[in-house]
C-alpha cells in the first residue's frame, strides 16, 4: 500500500512509513537462520523455519520499487496483478 500511495500522491511521508516497515522486517529477520521467517507466535516472536513466497514476490518487490526511483516500472504505466506481477498498461 505504501508503494501505491506514494506513487499516487508523491507524498514523501509514505517513504518514511515504508522505511519503518523495512526496519521492522530487518528486526524480525535477525532471528532467522537464512532469509526471513514467519512468526509461529506473534506474542512471543517465536519463528517458524519457513519464508512464504509472497515475502520476496510482493513485500520486498514493492519496497524495492518504492526506494529505487530509476527502475523500469517508474518509466511507464504498469498495472500489477494480485500476485504483484507488472503488466505494461500501454501494450
Amino acid at each position: 500500500a505504501t508503494y501505491f500511495m506514494h506513487r499516487a500522491t508523491q507524498d514523501d511521508s509514505w517513504l518514511w512509513a515504508a522505511s519503518r516497515v523495512f526496519e521492522a522486517l530487518e528486526d524480525v529477520a535477525e532471528g532467522a537462520r537464512c532469509g526471513a521467517a514467519s512468526f509461529a507466535n506473534a506474542a512471543t516472536h517465536a519463528l517458524e523455519d519457513e519464508m512464504p513466497s509472497f515475502y520476496l514476490a510482493e513485500t520486498v518487490k514493492y519496497l524495492y520499487l518504492l526506494f529505487d526511483e530509476d527502475n523500469f516500472i517508474s518509466k511507464r504505466p504498469y498495472v500489477f496483478s494480485t500476485e504483484a506481477h507488472p503488466f505494461d498498461a500501454e501494450q
